[in-house]
């Protein structure tokens, strides 16, 4: 998993954490990294989040929900994501 350090700063700042970008190397703490940092800020979104909203939060960051990919990163992930759960 590819996680970026503004990703791990931002998650050691709201949460008291003090992962390294280097720990995240372990798929364990790159996970709980994520969930931390998707939890975050899917609660600040209007309405109740979607994969896609999830997807594009975590490729273009905070705002990214807002966002509507060129190549539709969201719905990719989406469809991945159904495919998982229906097997």
């Amino acid at each position: 998993m590819n996680i970026h350090a503004a990703v791990v700063a931002d998650v050691n700042q709201h949460f008291g954490t003090r992962y390294t970008k280097e720990q995240c190397r372990n798929p364990i703490i790159a996970a709980a990294v994520c969930r931390f940092y998707l939890s975050h800020y899917a609660a600040k979104l209007p309405r109740p989040e979607t994969v896609q909203d999830l997807a594009r939060i975590w490729r273009h960051g905070p705002e990214g929900w807002r966002r509507a990919d060129k190549e539709d990163y969201g719905r990719r992930v989406k469809n991945l994501y159904d495919e998982f759960a229906n097997q």
